[in-house]
């Protein structure tokens, strides 16, 4: 008698589900303690910790790398979600850290940072812009300032319209918005008058695309401080210190300075376009001055780029009409 052999069935497989694209912070949120339930495990707690900003950095920056390179939108949320309820401190040195190929003026840096604090509030905003420009150049500030207030623009060779899961679209920053950014750092960070002005004519630089014009702006900014040391006020000054005589009470060595250190004399520093003769009594002043310029270059740029908008459309209306037909 045969043995009757029974067949074995062989349990079928469950397929898995395909991984969902988070759409928010509050995806990867959800997405993040899901995984710790199904896997037993509290790995929600370990990466959203700071003190292991280190360990993330050297063993996760892989998978923070191929996201920047094939899904920005994705590395956004991430970040927003990650950093969260971090401080300012910790955020500036998750970003520097897991993005140290990239130059911190460059547009693409900019462009993780946006999309990193897009949630945030502008006083926040520029906590974080004064601990990541700290040792900056002034070439530096001005082209970091220039991009990371630019916003993302969805038409940007770099934006969404080129990418399917690129960066969401971010609204510029407005004239007066820069020009508190640019007046708070400079205050943090004690900018010298050098630093000012070639901070900035680096921003005029990056501002205004015609050539003439460009230089024209630059030189404008030499001609205002140039105009200061000039005046007689100035003239007055100069003139007092060189006939006065220090007495031992008086020398450099022991006077006291009664003002504020937000509010001391400012460092003229090493530039030779201008006398040497301080032009400003206190720093604040020094700060002052310069946002002046800059919020008059930013109207000017405004009125250019308004200017350029009518001219392209007036050419567009004058190549319409002449491919009409002859009646």
């Amino acid at each position: 008698m045969c043995a009757r052999v029974e067949e074995r069935k062989l349990p079928v497989p469950t397929p898995h589900a395909a991984p969902v694209r988070p759409q928010s912070a509050q995806d990867v949120d959800a997405a993040m303690k899901r995984m710790d339930a199904q896997h037993s495990t509290t790995f929600y707690s370990w990466i959203k910790s700071e003190a292991n900003i280190s360990y993330v950095c050297a063993y996760k920056r892989g998978l923070f790398d191929s996201a920047l390179r094939t899904d920005p939108h994705t590395l956004a949320v991430v970040l927003q979600w990650l950093t969260a309820d971090w401080s300012v401190a910790s955020v500036a040195e998750l970003l520097l850290k897991l993005f140290y190929s990239l130059r911190i003026e460059s547009r693409q840096f900019a462009r993780v940072l946006i999309a990193a604090t897009k949630e945030w509030d502008h006083s926040r905003k520029e906590d974080l812009v004064n601990v990541l420009l700290i040792g900056e150049s002034a070439v530096a500030a001005a082209r970091f300032v220039k991009h990371f207030t630019d916003g993302i623009d969805a038409a940007d060779e770099d934006g969404s319209a080129k990418h399917p899961h690129g960066y969401m679209p971010v609204d510029p920053w407005s004239e007066v918005e820069i020009v508190e950014l640019v007046r708070s750092t400079a205050m943090v960070l004690r900018w010298s008058e050098t630093f000012l002005i070639e901070f900035l004519c680096e921003y005029a630089g990056l501002t205004f695309y015609d050539p003439l014009e460009k230089a024209a702006v630059v030189a404008s900014v030499y001609a205002e401080y140039d105009k200061l040391s000039d005046s007689p006020q100035a003239n007055a000054e100069r003139k007092q210190r060189t006939e006065s005589k220090p007495s031992r009470m008086s020398s450099a060595e022991t006077l006291v300075d009664e003002t504020s250190r937000a509010d001391s004399e400012c460092d003229v520093g090493g530039d030779t376009r201008v006398p040497a003769a301080r032009r400003f009594r206190t720093h604040r002043d020094s700060v002052t001055f310069a946002m002046h310029i800059l919020g008059r270059m930013l109207l000017q740029a405004q009125e250019e780029a308004r200017m350029n908008a009518l001219a392209e459309r007036l050419l567009q209306s004058v190549s319409l009409k002449c491919s009409l037909p002859l009646a």
